[in-house]
């Protein structure tokens, strides 16, 4: 009788983790991109695509990550040719800007 439970709980264990769906994981240029994607979205919030502050950090961002504005733009151009790629990269990118804009807000 004591069994019942536990093959319950297993059961159902098994079903939640069948459930889940595989999530693609992002190479580590990938992530880099993300994050000068994120980082950029938010200077946007501040400054006009034209000013000089903007296009300077562009420059300033993308080399911290290794690339420069114009690998960056032609990265963002070659997921956009793949739109699964294209769909998990903007997802993640989503969920990063959700987090840091929480973040943010817990530290005002």
């Amino acid at each position: 009788m004591k069994k019942i439970p536990v093959l319950l709980l297993c059961a159902c264990l098994g079903i939640c983790a069948c459930q889940k769906q595989h999530t693609p994981s992002m190479n580590p240029g990938q992530q880099a991109l993300l994050q000068v994607y994120v980082r950029l979205f938010e200077l946007r919030s501040t400054y006009a695509l034209t000013d000089s502050a903007y296009v300077d950090s562009t420059r300033a961002i993308c080399g911290r990550f290794g690339l420069t504005p114009q690998e960056f733009r032609q990265a963002l151009a070659d997921f956009r040719q793949t739109p699964e790629q294209w769909s998990l990269f903007f997802d993640q990118a989503a969920v990063l800007i959700k987090e840091r804009q929480d973040r943010s807000a817990d530290t005002r």
